[in-house]
C-alpha cells in the first residue's frame, strides 16, 4: 500500500499544479459564463468530463515520454505496482476534477438563478453514476494505451476512449430527452446492474490488458 501512495503521489507530481492551473481556471470559466447560463444542465457536466479526460490525456502523455517511463521503470517497484497506481491516479484526477465541476455547479445555481442550466438534475445518485459510468469507460480504453504506445499512439488512443465515453451517455441514459428523468427508479435496477457488472469486467479486462503489454515491454 506504501509503495502504490508513492507512486500515485510520483504521478501527481508529474501530473503537477501547474498543469491543473492550466487546463482547469479555462474551461470553468467558459462553462460559467456561456455554458451554465445558455445550455442544458447535461451539456455542463459533459464539459466537464472532457476537461477532466484532458487532464488524464496530458497526464498519459507526460508518461509516455521517454525520460518519465525510464525514471519509472528504474524506481524499485513491480511493473504491476506501476500499472495500478496509474490508474489510481487517473480515477483520482477524475474525482478531483468533477468534485471541483459539481461545487461550481452548485455556486453557479445561486450567482446565475435564471440560467438554462437546471444543476438540480445533477444532484442524485443518478448523475454520479453517470460520472462514474463515462470515467470507467474512457480510462478503460484510454489507460492500457499508454502503456503499450509512445506519445502519437496514445493521443490516438485517447480519441477512441473519448469517443467511446461520449458517445455511451446518450445511448445509455438519454439526458437530452424532455423526458428524463434524474433519479433512478425501481425499473432501473436491472439496468443499473448491467452497467455496473459491464463496467467492472471491462475495467478488470483493461487492468490485465495494461499488465501484459507493460510486461513485454522493453524500455
Amino acid at each position: 500500500m506504501r509503495t502504490l501512495i508513492s507512486l500515485v503521489g510520483k504521478d501527481l507530481r508529474i501530473h503537477g499544479r501547474k498543469t491543473f492551473l492550466q487546463i482547469l481556471p479555462g474551461f470553468l470559466i467558459l462553462a460559467t459564463i456561456i455554458i451554465f447560463r445558455y445550455y442544458q444542465w447535461y451539456a455542463f457536466m459533459m464539459y466537464g468530463y472532457i476537461t477532466a479526460s484532458l487532464a488524464v490525456i496530458q497526464y498519459g502523455l507526460q508518461e509516455a515520454h521517454v525520460d518519465n517511463a525510464v525514471l519509472t521503470n528504474s524506481l524499485p517497484v513491480s511493473r504491476k505496482a506501476v500499472v495500478i497506481s496509474r490508474y489510481l491516479t487517473g480515477l483520482l484526477l477524475f474525482t478531483v476534477y468533477l468534485a471541483v465541476w459539481y461545487a461550481a455547479g452548485r455556486i453557479n445555481t445561486f450567482l446565475f438563478p435564471n440560467a438554462r442550466t437546471d444543476f438540480s438534475n445533477a444532484l442524485h445518485l443518478k448523475s454520479a453514476f453517470i460520472s462514474m459510468t463515462y470515467t470507467v469507460i474512457f480510462l478503460g480504453i484510454y489507460l492500457p494505451g499508454t502503456f503499450i504506445f509512445r506519445s502519437a499512439g496514445v493521443i490516438a488512443t485517447s480519441l477512441l476512449a473519448f469517443l467511446a465515453a461520449v458517445i455511451s451517455i446518450p445511448v445509455l441514459f438519454y439526458p437530452f430527452e424532455l423526458s428524463y428523468v434524474p433519479i433512478f427508479l425501481p425499473s432501473d435496477q436491472i439496468f443499473i446492474i448491467a452497467v455496473s457488472a459491464s463496467l467492472l469486467a471491462g475495467l478488470s479486462a483493461s487492468v490485465l490488458l495494461s499488465f501484459y503489454f507493460f510486461k513485454k515491454k522493453n524500455l
